[in-house]
């Protein structure tokens, strides 16, 4: 079932009836949102590298895209990232990873 999606830079969050097994912790959402100048950590598989992760800083606020608000980072994002999570240095989940173009 779907929850949420938003087609204009190709993400849903969906949900599964299937009986779920536990694989590990579950992310922890903070209670606000990102800021310029935060630390963040990219995790991905570019090239089918499993586990990849990256640092940089959130480096600014781009405007709303669909029902999405952008950020840039000067971390580094390769293709195979798309769909990663974004993290902040205390742990919490507070973006993905999508490739859109700007105009």
């Amino acid at each position: 079932m779907t929850i949420s999606s938003d087609p204009a830079i190709d993400l849903a969050l969906i949900q599964s009836a299937a009986p779920m097994k536990s694989s590990g912790p579950e992310a922890k959402i903070p209670l606000r949102g990102p800021e310029v100048g935060d630390s963040l950590w990219i995790v991905g598989a570019p090239n089918s590298n499993i586990g990849n992760i990256t640092s940089g800083l959130l480096s600014r606020k781009i405007e709303k895209i669909g029902t999405t608000i952008a950020y840039r980072t000067d971390a580094a994002i390769y293709p195979g990232n798309s769909g990663g999570g974004v993290f902040n240095s205390e742990g919490f989940l507070i973006g993905v990873v999508v490739s859109f173009e700007m105009h």
